[in-house]
């Protein structure tokens, strides 16, 4: 009955090809030896995606200037709202001035600050009617000591059909440069 011999043989073999095949670990009488029968890898295909295009955002940016006295103010152009009122027509810069070095305490105002339509050539000077809608307080001028700022919202009446394209700021009677801008299309509106 050599035919009975071979079949345990035989079962015990293909045992061990099975268990081999479900990814079952069998160790080794070496300590640190472990032998691993199968890995199983899923390879799933990469997301698509579709390329956009993004505008860049607007900035706000900070010019340092420094009068013909040596006195050094930063000074900030935060936001545009055009249309802050419709009848009649006022728009609103939200700005902000740092006192960084003074001789004396320096009095900053609106008076400086002006919207340029370079389109047309017409300047519109702060003032008008001050709309409930502008969503911050005013910018007040006063005595700003050095390491003080002022920040707030300055509006301006436009003429009808006005479509300023430059905040201006004005100080030609203390420093060499005098007139700085920032294109409203660059701002935060």
């Amino acid at each position: 009955m050599p035919t009975m011999r071979r079949s345990p043989v035989v079962i015990i073999a293909l045992l061990l090809v099975v268990l081999a095949g479900c990814s079952w670990s069998v160790k080794s009488t070496a300590p640190s030896t472990t032998t691993t029968a199968r890995t199983t890898t899923i390879t799933r295909p990469a997301p698509t995606t579709t390329p956009t295009t993004t505008t860049p955002r607007p900035k706000v940016v900070t010019q340092h200037i420094t009068t013909d006295g040596g006195d050094r103010v930063d000074v900030t152009v935060l936001r545009y709202l055009a249309g802050v009122q419709k009848t009649p027509p006022i728009a609103a810069i939200e700005v902000r001035v740092c006192v960084i070095e003074v001789v004396l305490p320096a009095t900053l105002s609106v008076l400086p600050w002006s919207l340029i339509d370079r389109r047309t050539g017409h300047t519109s000077s702060p003032g008008g009617r001050t709309p409930d809608s502008l969503p911050g307080p005013l910018y007040v001028g006063g005595t700003t000591p050095q390491g003080g700022c002022r920040r707030g919202w300055i509006t301006f009446a436009l003429p009808r059909g006005a479509r300023p394209t430059t905040v201006a700021y004005d100080i030609g009677q203390v420093t060499t440069h005098g007139l700085y801008t920032w294109p409203i299309v660059n701002l935060p509106h």
